[in-house]
């Protein structure tokens, strides 16, 4: 078994041959850490982001419902017609 940290002598000169050896690297740390969390942004999930940032869910555009008028009579039937590939779809009021 290796015992290089198993005295306070030893675990010193360990701990300084790191600090020796990382030093240099340390104005590095905070581009480093930018380069890392924009490369790392888009693979967090949404949730993920909201839980740990606070950042807020996206809302996905039309899903809120529309109000007709200000009366407030209620809302307005509408349907989505589907196009072609890779087109947006079509509203159709009933």
């Amino acid at each position: 078994m290796n015992r290089i940290l198993a005295t306070p002598a030893n675990l010193a000169f360990e701990l300084n041959y790191v600090a020796k050896t990382f030093a240099p690297l340390a104005p590095w740390a905070a581009p480093g850490a930018v380069v890392v969390g924009w490369l790392a942004w888009p693979a967090l999930t949404p949730a993920y982001k909201n839980e740990t940032f606070g950042v807020p869910l996206p809302v996905a555009p039309g899903t809120e419902p529309v109000v007709v008028g200000s009366a407030g009579t209620g809302f307005r039937q509408v349907k989505y017609v589907k196009g072609e590939i890779g087109e947006r779809p079509t509203i159709e009021e009933d």
